[in-house]
């Protein structure tokens, strides 16, 4: 079939022939061989710092939380680890089919949620992937002939490596060997104990000259202020029999006022206890004048209890009739005070059945059902004892009417003369019924309503027997109020009596308040005397005042300006390698600030000063202040250049040398890289002759 084809077809089988060649030529050129190529290894390391810990507290703190973080990450096939003072390193092992980046994220998320339980002091824990691509590439060693270490450094640095690190596909360039130059500033107590005691000693000269020039000051005063004393002494004495005899009168003035106000403040007394009694007397007033008028409104309703009373006993009388219990065949109704249906006065509360008849008894009304509480009743209801053996509960007399107590005593109160008044301390409610029973007979049999209709009766009587007493009981409340009138008009009098009184007290009072005045223009005139003798001492009291004032408030402000200045000059506790360290950093600030745009051309501006020198550094002044020399950097601490020179050593062909660590990046030829870094080192030594290059390793060489 293909022979067929390619017979029949000959142009197109020799295009598809020259088109494989073709693409094959190309893939063959454009091919690049390498050692190690990328690769996906299955590993990853953990590697975490904990300064300042040894390794039984970096494997208890560290290692043992990440490793059991990490046994639960998908696909992980084994987990070692490494614990060295400061640092931790736990290495993982995956299933050959891992995708390495989500394990990577699993990973991160796995170390957040336990990193928050770590000490602060240790550091972010970090992640590697095994990679071909991390060793390096070349490693060769460049040397500068005739240099020292330091001159050396910083041609390599200057010349060398910006070179290296612009080649394509070099990834990083790394430096071993190199020195480093710093400058070491170190603070000497010795020398801030001599810059402390130097400022003090300036601070208490300086104080000292204030201080003397103020005693003289006060020295002055001082005898100034004597001068004045012996002259006022002897002013006093001539004023003093004088001031005797005021202090006198005044005594005699002072005993009469405390008598006037020992007798007003009894009066006061007297007044509120009749504003007390008024008072008692008004609301016993108003209580009973209440009274009165619900007993009246009670009574106008008189005549149609009296009807509604009449009514009900004839019903009664028509029930009996209807029923056939006239005369021997209705049991005889129970005599007054033991159940009758008129309440009695002090009955048993319960009903006596009649006698005879058909056995039938018609119960009683309990006499104390009714009864009016304070003539014998209990205000209960108690029921009665039915013929049958049927009972009807009698009446009570809860709410019926409560008899006022003529004498129902009060509190005495004794006025300021002695009388005594009597105001009442509680009075009496009446209790009046709330309105006339209903007496409506419901449906049932005959003595249901003959009981429906004793028991309305009994109500209506109670509430007669209560108007029956209205007269007397109107008469106390109009004898109460009569009183209480009295009593009133007492009140008015004595309050009379005490504006009386008050006024008399006044008047003394006026009496001896002219007195104070005759001695006050006694004292006025003593007064006058005495400002007449010091009138010639009071310029010079003054002036010796102010200047007293004068010196104690610039004593105060010397002694506040020498606490702060020797709180502020110790220089021991001010100038520590804290403060000192804050202050160079400060000092030692460069940065950008922008564009000043002039004639079309930008210029830079820079904010802050880096130091350019040595000596620029060790006359940095830290402490200025007024009265004190500046104090250097140099004063207090030992500046000078240090670099790691014993620290490091790299030798080549006898010169000094450093070693480079070369890197590619991911996707480049391994031997493409190698070629083009030495061909730059090769140009850089036709530059400078001094400068020469020995490659120790070359991954390119084993392609």
């Amino acid at each position: 079939m293909l022979s067929k084809f390619s017979v029949k077809k000959p142009y197109t089988v020799v295009v598809a022939v020259v088109l494989v060649l073709i693409l094959g030529y190309v893939s063959f050129d454009k091919m690049t061989v390498d050692l190690l190529p990328d690769m996906n290894l299955p590993y990853a390391v953990v590697m975490t710092t904990y300064p300042g810990a040894s390794p039984e507290e970096v494997e208890a703190t560290v290692t043992r939380p990440v490793e059991q973080a990490m046994a639960t990450i998908s696909n992980i096939k084994s987990v070692s680890s490494s614990s060295r003072e400061n640092a931790s390193t736990v290495i993982l092992e995956f299933e050959q089919t891992s995708n390495m980046d989500s394990v990577t994220i699993e990973m991160r998320e796995s170390l957040d949620q336990i990193k928050g339980y770590w000490p602060d002091t240790v550091g972010n824990p970090m992640i590697m992937k095994l990679n071909p691509t991390m060793l390096p590439v070349m490693v060769p060693a460049v040397s500068v002939e005739g240099a020292d270490p330091a001159e050396t450094t910083r041609i390599i640095r200057e010349e060398v490596q910006p070179e290296l690190e612009s080649l394509e596909g070099v990834a990083s360039v790394n430096l071993f060997g190199d020195v480093e130059e710093t400058i070491r500033v170190t603070i000497k107590k010795a020398k801030v104990s001599s810059v402390d005691a130097s400022v003090q000693n300036q601070l208490d000269r300086k104080f000292k000259e204030a201080e003397d020039a103020l005693a003289d000051a006060k020295a002055q005063v001082e005898d100034g202020k004597n001068q004045l004393e012996a002259g006022a002494g002897a002013a006093a004495g001539q004023l003093s029999a004088a001031e005797q005899q005021i202090a006198q009168g005044d005594a005699e003035l002072m005993q009469g006022r405390l008598e006037i106000k020992e007798k007003k403040s009894q009066l006061e007394l007297a007044r509120t206890t009749l504003q007390i009694a008024a008072a008692g007397l008004d609301a016993s007033e108003q209580a009973l004048n209440g009274q009165k008028q619900e007993l009246e409104d009670f009574n106008s309703r008189r005549g149609e209890i009296e009807a509604e009373y009449e009514q009900v006993q004839k019903e009664i009388q028509d029930l009996l009739a209807s029923m056939g219990q006239q005369g021997g065949d209705v049991g005889e109704q129970p005599p007054a005070g033991g159940g009758t249906d008129n309440p009695g006065s002090a009955g048993d509360g319960s009903g006596t059945p009649g006698a005879g008849g058909n056995g039938t008894g018609i119960p009683g009304v309990g006499g104390n059902g009714t009864g009016i509480p304070g003539t014998g009743g209990n205000d209960t209801s108690i029921p009665g004892t039915g013929g049958n053996g049927t009972g009807i509960p009698g009446t009570g007399g809860g709410g019926t009417g409560t008899q006022p107590n003529p004498n129902p005593g009060g509190t005495e109160v004794t006025l300021p003369d002695g009388t005594t008044i009597t105001i009442p301390g509680g009075i009496p409610d009446i209790m009046l019924p709330g309105g006339i029973p209903d007496i409506s007979i419901p449906d049932g049999t005959d003595l249901e309503k003959l009981a429906q209709l004793q028991l309305a009766k009994a109500a209506l009587a109670s509430q007669l027997a209560l108007l029956d007493q209205y007269d007397s009981t109107m008469g106390m409340i109009n004898e109460g109020l009569a009183q209480i009138g009295s009593n009133q008009q007492l009140i008015s009098d004595k309050q009379a009596e005490l504006d009386m009184g008050e006024t008399m007290l006044n008047q003394a009072e006026a009496q001896l308040n002219a007195g104070t005045l005759t001695l006050a223009q006694a004292r006025a005139q003593i007064g006058a005397a005495q400002l007449t003798a010091a009138l010639e001492m009071s310029t010079v009291s003054a002036q010796l005042a102010v200047g007293e004032t004068a010196i104690q408030a610039q004593e105060e402000e010397l002694k506040k300006a020498k606490d702060t200045a020797s709180a502020g000059a110790d220089m021991e506790a001010l100038l520590t390698g804290e403060t000192v360290q804050t202050l160079l950093t400060a000092q030692n600030f460069n940065m950008p600030a922008g564009y000043v745009q002039e004639d079309g051309i930008d210029f830079l501006i820079r904010v802050g000063d880096k130091f350019s020198s040595i000596e620029e550094l060790r006359n940095l002044v830290l402490v200025e202040r007024e009265g004190i020399n500046p104090i250097r950097l140099s004063d207090i601490a030992d500046v000078e250049r240090k670099d790691n020179a014993d620290e490091t050593y790299a030798k080549i062909n006898g010169e000094n040398g450093i070693l480079f660590q070369i890197q590619k990046q991911t996707g480049y030829s391994t031997g493409d890289v190698t070629d083009r870094v030495l061909e730059r080192l090769d140009q850089i030594h036709k530059k400078n002759r001094d400068i020469h290059t020995v490659v120790l390793m070359n991954q390119g060489v084993y392609i």
